[in-house]
C-alpha cells in the first residue's frame, strides 16, 4: 500500500483533481470489499443472515460460521448464477460483496420486510477462488441442503405467464391423481393420442414448454439440491408453484404424452421425472451401474465446469461403495485424469462394460481428442437413447464378465471381431418418423420409408440369415428390437400390429394429402391387420431409437442400426461382458470405440455360441 502512495504522490503534478479522485475511490473500494476468512474445520459453513426491507431498499447482510451439524434454522437457495460480468454490489458485514444480478433478485424476493432471514447460497458462502475450500464445501453439499428447513427455486423473474402456467399444473395434477385414483395406477391411463391434441391449449402448454426451457431446469446441481430437500418452494417472480405437481405432470407426460413431449418441445420432463425417481439403492456391483446411471442422466444438464458433471453426483446412493465415496472431488485434476478415474472405478467394480453403452461421438469420432474414445464425455449432451434401454440383451451370452487391462488411456479388452459393415445409410433424425398433425404439415416418414427401402431392399441375400420377410425384420430393427421398455420379442403380433398401425395412419395422411406412400400391404389388408395397434407407440420408439444413428448392412448380410460415426468398414464386435455389439475402427494396430449397436440376429449371444463351438476366435482390443 506504501508504493501506491508514492505512485499517487509522484504523479499527482501530472494527474488533475478528478483523475486523483477516481483513484482514490479505486483504492477505497478495493479496501472495502469483503475478504472470507479460512474456515476453522472440515463440517464448518457460511451462511448469510438477511436483514429485512423493502424492494427498493438495499441488500445488508453478514455472514456467519456454523457446524453443519449445530448450524440454526435457514433456507438453501437452488437459483442459476447468471452472466458473471453482470454483477451489482451488496453489503456484507459492511463491506462490498459482488453479486450477480440473478442472486440479487433472489435476495429481493426472498427478503422479508420485518424479519431476518438465513440463508445459504454457493456464490457468497463459498469462497469461489479458495479450491481446496470448494472442495471440501461440496463434500457437505448433501447435508447442506438435506438439513435446510426448505429450498427455494428461483427460476427468474415472471415473463406474464408464470400464473397460467402454474394453473396448468395443477389441473393437470389433479386431473392425473384423480385416473390414478380411478384407475388404480398411472400405467393403466390411456396414452395421449395425436387426435387428442385439439384438447390442449396451444399457447398455455407453449409457455410451460418455455419455463421449463429456463436455465435452472438445465443446471446438473439441481438434481442433488431438489432430491435432498425437505420441502421445495419453486418461485418464478411472485409466482409459487407446486414442485409435486410439477412433477406429477412430467411423470404423467414422459409415461403417457410422447405426443406432447414432440409437439410442445417438452423434452425437459424427461429429466425431471426420472431426476425425481427414488435412487436405486442396491448392493454389490450394480452400485456402478446406477452411478453409471446417475451420470448419465446428468448429461441432459449444464454445468460451467465440466469436472462438475461427475461431482454434482456424488450425493447419489450408488456413488458410494464399500463405505466411501469412489473418488473425493478435487479441482486440481485434469477433466481427463478425473473422467478416466471415474470410467476405470465403474468398470472395475462392475466388472461389466455397460458403460461403454454411453460413448456418443456426434457426428464423428475426432481421433486427435484429449478423452480416449471408450471414455464417456459426461460434459456433452447425450442425444440418442440407449438401443438395450429395457437392459434385456445379452449379446455377449454367458461371458458376462469382461477381461480387461488399463495404461496410458488405452483400454485393452477381450471379445469376437464377427463381420465388418459394408454399407450403410444417411442420419436419421427424430422427425423423419413424425406423422403432422395436419394434412398441410409435410410427411417425413413417407420419404423414410422409401429411402430404406431404396437402399436396402435391393441387396441380394440380405435377408438369408433371417426367417422373417422384409418389412418384418425392418419393423424390428428401427425400434432395436423394443416396444416401449419391452423386447418386441415377446409381443411380435402387438409389435407388427403397432407398425402396420403406424403405416396404416401414414397411408390415411398420405392420401389426404395426395402422396404417394410406400406400403407393403394394400389398404383394406392395413386397416384389417392393424386393429388393436398403437401407431404412435411405434412412432415413439422407432424415432428414439433411430434419431442420429443409421442404418447398416454388413458383408455376411446382418442388417442393425448403429452409431452416426460409423463408417464402411468398420468392425462389428462382441466384448464379453457388453449386453449389445460394439462397432470399433482400426486405426493402426489399436482401435477407437466408434458406439454401440443393435444388429438383429446376434443380440441373444449366438456370435459367442458360434464362437464356443470353435468356428470363430476372440481376440483384444486395444482402444485408445
Amino acid at each position: 500500500m506504501a508504493s501506491s502512495s508514492r505512485l499517487l504522490s509522484r504523479t499527482s503534478d501530472r494527474l488533475s483533481s478528478r483523475d486523483l479522485d477516481k483513484l482514490s475511490t479505486l483504492r477505497s473500494a478495493a479496501n472495502s470489499r469483503y475478504q472470507y476468512k479460512k474456515l476453522p474445520n472440515p463440517d464448518s459453513i457460511r451462511l448469510l443472515t438477511l436483514l429485512p426491507g423493502r424492494e427498493e431498499d438495499p441488500l445488508i447482510c453478514s455472514l456467519i460460521v456454523a457446524d453443519i451439524a449445530a448450524a440454526p434454522t435457514y433456507a438453501a437457495i437452488s437459483y442459476v448464477w447468471g452472466d458473471p460480468k453482470n454483477t451489482v454490489m451488496i453489503t456484507v458485514d459492511e463491506k462490498n460483496q459482488p453479486v450477480t444480478v440473478n442472486l440479487r433478485d433472489v435476495f429481493l424476493r426472498a427478503r422479508h420486510e420485518s424479519n431476518t432471514r438465513i440463508l445459504w447460497a454457493d456464490a457468497i458462502c463459498i469462497n469461489q477462488e479458495d479450491l481446496v475450500e470448494r472442495a471440501q464445501q461440496i463434500r457437505l453439499m448433501p447435508s447442506i441442503f438435506g438439513n435446510a428447513e426448505h429450498v427455494l427455486a428461483w427460476l427468474g423473474k415472471d415473463d406474464g405467464d408464470a400464473e397460467e402456467v402454474s394453473t396448468l399444473i395443477h389441473e393437470t395434477a389433479t386431473s392425473v391423481l384423480e385416473q390414478i385414483k380411478k384407475l388404480g395406477g398411472m400405467e393403466n391411463m390411456p396414452e395421449v393420442q395425436p387426435d387428442d391434441l385439439v384438447r390442449y391449449n396451444t399457447s398455455t402448454w407453449t409457455s410451460l414448454a418455455k419455463m421449463l426451457n429456463r436455465p435452472w431446469f438445465s443446471r446438473c446441481w439441481i438434481v442433488q439440491e431438489i432430491c435432498l430437500a425437505e420441502i421445495v418452494i419453486v418461485l418464478c417472480g411472485n409466482t409459487i408453484i407446486d414442485w409435486d405437481e410439477l412433477i406429477i405432470l412430467s411423470g404423467w407426460v414422459s409415461s403417457k404424452g410422447s405426443v406432447l413431449q414432440e409437439y410442445f418441445d417438452l423434452a425437459t420432463v424427461l429429466s425431471l421425472s426420472t431426476m425425481m425417481l427414488p435412487y436405486r439403492i442396491v448392493t454389490g456391483q450394480q452400485r456402478f451401474e446406477g452411478f453409471a446411471g446417475a451420470l448419465s442422466r446428468g448429461r441432459s444438464y449444464e454445468a460451467s465446469d465440466p469436472r462438475d458433471h461427475i461431482y454434482a453426483f456424488l450425493s447419489h446412493p450408488s456413488a458410494v461403495w464399500e463405505g466411501k465415496l469412489i473418488l473425493q472431488p478435487d479441482y486440481t485434476k485434469t477433466v481427463r485424469e478425473l473422467y478416466i478415474e471415474v470410467a476405470l472405478q465403474i468398470l472395475k467394480s462392475s466388472g461389466n462394460l455397460n458403460l461403454l453403452t454411453e460413448v456418443e461421438h456426434i457426428p464423428k469420432v475426432d481421433l486427435n481428442s484429449h478423452i480416449p474414445s471408450w471414455i464417456p464425455q459426461w460434459d456433452n449432451r447425450k442425444r440418442c437413447s440407449p438401443l438395450d434401454r429395457g437392459f434385456t440383451y445379452t449379446a455377449a451370452g454367458n461371458e458376462t464378465h469382461c477381461e480387461i487391462a488399463y495404461s496410458s488411456g488405452v483400454l485393452k479388452a477381450r471379445g469376437i471381431r464377427f463381420d465388418v459393415v459394408h454399407e450403410h445409410s444417411d442420419t436419421f433424425f427424430r422427425r423423419e418418423f413424425l406423422i403432422p398433425r395436419s394434412d398441410e404439415e409435410p410427411i417425413f416418414a413417407n420419404g423414410l420409408l422409401r429411402r430404406i427401402r431404396d437402399q436396402f431392399y435391393r441387396v441380394e441375400g440380405l435377408l438369408s440369415i433371417h426367417s422373417c420377410n422384409f418389412w418384418e425384420t425392418m419393423s424390428i430393427i428401427l425400434t432395436a428390437g423394443m416396444i416401449d421398455l419391452d423386447p418386441a420379442e415377446n409381443n411380435i403380433s402387438g409389435h407388427l400390429a403397432n407398425f402396420l398401425a403406424y403405416l396404416f395412419e401414414l397411408y390415411e395422411r398420405a392420401l389426404a394429402g395426395n402422396t404417394n406412400v410406400v406400403c407393403p400391404n394394400t389398404f383394406d389388408d392395413l386397416r384389417e391387420s392393424s386393429q388393436g395397434g398403437n401407431w404412435a407407440r411405434f412412432m415413439a420408439d422407432a424415432s428414439s431409437t433411430c434419431h442420429r444413428r443409421k442404418l447398416f448392412y454388413t458383408q455376411k448380410g446382418y442388417i442393425g442400426v448403429g452409431p452416426e460415426a460409423m463408417e464402411e468398414g468398420d468392425l462389428c464386435c462382441i466384448l464379453f461382458g457388453a449386453r449389445v455389439p460394439y462397432i470399433l475402427r482400426r486405426v493402426g494396430h489399436q482401435c477407437v470405440l466408434v458406439g454401440e449397436s443393435y444388429i438383429h440376429g446376434v443380440m441373444r449371444g449366438e456370435i459367442v455360441d458360434i464362437w464356443r463351438n470353435g468356428d470363430s476366435e476372440a481376440e483384444y482390443f486395444e482402444l485408445r
